[in-house]
């Protein structure tokens, strides 16, 4: 499984990474976090992080990082309610990916409470 990441990711996250500036290695890791937890299919995943980073980060003109926008994006969700949050999920990066993004956003706030 690791090597599959490494490779499909590198294949198809690198040249939006180098154009974004933004860490691969911290994306593989979130990568492999969904694929452990959702059990889908690498290239699947891959695909969905694929389509979230580029809506995340095509119209952003400042240089911001991964981790910073997976905070903003935390910081809003967790004032949402379980509904509102999908929803939410579904405006900013669409119907394909949104699940994708709140598998995201809960291994995020694990980590979250994980520190306190």
């Amino acid at each position: 499984m690791e090597q599959d990441i490494n490779e499909t990711s590198l294949k198809r996250l690198s040249p939006i990474c180098d154009t974004f500036n933004l860490d691969l290695d911290e994306i593989r890791r979130d990568i492999k976090k969904v694929v452990t937890r959702t059990e889908m299919d690498v290239a699947m995943v891959v695909g969905g992080f694929r389509t979230i980073i580029l809506k995340l980060f095509y119209k952003r003109k400042d240089n911001v990082s991964y981790s910073q926008v997976k905070a903003d994006i935390y910081d809003v969700m967790r004032k949402l309610s379980k509904p509102e949050k999908g929803a939410f999920a579904h405006r900013l990066v669409g119907g394909h990916c949104h699940a994708m993004l709140l598998y995201l956003m809960d291994e995020y706030e694990k980590e979250i409470l994980a520190l306190e």
